[in-house]
């Protein structure tokens, strides 16, 4: 490759992105990309949003059911709904976020864990992942996801985060100004 200016626009930048996404590609597959990064900035740009917002494909089955106790509720967002579990308690109340390609079964350990202590426990399923609907997401995204879901099941007095669930979990609380 050459060298960039400073000046590379934006287009410019996704089209280097999208090489990135074929870096094994036979160089025939390359080559077609780097020509339509410059041809069709708008198609590579697109191409390029659905690969790096749009999570894993969702698994059938719930790898590791949560215990007994906790009940399937739902919350409005963005014209579907996240899938909610909560278990209530006597306790603190616990929010707990994901990570990228995860869901609520990524927590049942730690959300048995929690129930035993009394914690009053909110988990829920990031748009796009697991049970919720939608097909992206982003950090954004997923904290809009928790502003949701607190006002449908009240302020945590803890949020646990994974890895873009922990992300999500501090622009939420940045953008919450009542803390």
């Amino acid at each position: 490759g050459g060298m960039t200016s400073t000046n590379d626009s934006h287009e410019e930048k996704l089209g280097a992105a999208a090489q990135k996404l074929v870096p094994r590609a036979p160089a025939i597959v390359r080559a077609v990309m780097f020509a339509a990064s410059w041809l069709a900035p708008a198609m590579i740009a697109d191409m390029v949003s659905r690969k790096m917002f749009t999570p894993p494909t969702r698994r059938s089955a719930r790898p590791e059911p949560l215990p007994a106790g906790f009940c399937r509720r739902h919350v409005a967002f963005d014209g579907g709904e996240l899938a909610v579990w909560t278990c209530e308690g006597p306790g603190p109340a616990v929010l707990m976020v994901h990570g990228w390609g995860g869901s609520v079964s990524s927590w049942a350990g730690l959300a048995t864990a929690f129930q035993r202590t009394g914690a009053r426990v909110v988990l829920f399923d990031s748009p796009g992942h697991g049970e919720s609907s939608g097909h992206s997401a982003d950090v954004l995204i997923m904290a809009d996801a928790i502003e949701h879901v607190v006002g449908g099941f009240g302020r945590p007095d803890m949020i646990v985060g994974h890895s873009m669930g922990a992300a999500a979990a501090v622009e939420y609380l940045r953008r919450d100004k009542s803390r």
